[in-house]
């Protein structure tokens, strides 16, 4: 994501239902939301509402029993 990028950051192709968590690169959770259709929104920020620092994020996805995974990352540049 850009410096100068305020929309939504779309995250497609994850199992539906699947609990979604974004972590910083060193493991901290930045963001937990569940996916619905297939897709997760997420608008940048941390938690506290405050936008995320400039760094690599994990994204961390799995369904209810872990038999299906995925991983991706998003690179912020603030």
């Amino acid at each position: 994501m850009r410096e100068n990028y305020t929309g939504p950051i779309a995250i497609s192709r994850v199992v539906n239902n699947a609990e979604v968590k974004i972590t910083d690169s060193q493991g901290n959770l930045i963001y937990r939301t569940q996916a619905l259709g297939g897709q997760v929104i997420w608008d940048g920020n941390d938690y506290n509402g405050q936008r995320a620092k400039t760094g690599v994020y994990l994204v961390l996805a799995s369904n209810e029993d872990g038999s299906v995974t995925c991983v991706g990352k998003i690179m912020m540049v603030n």
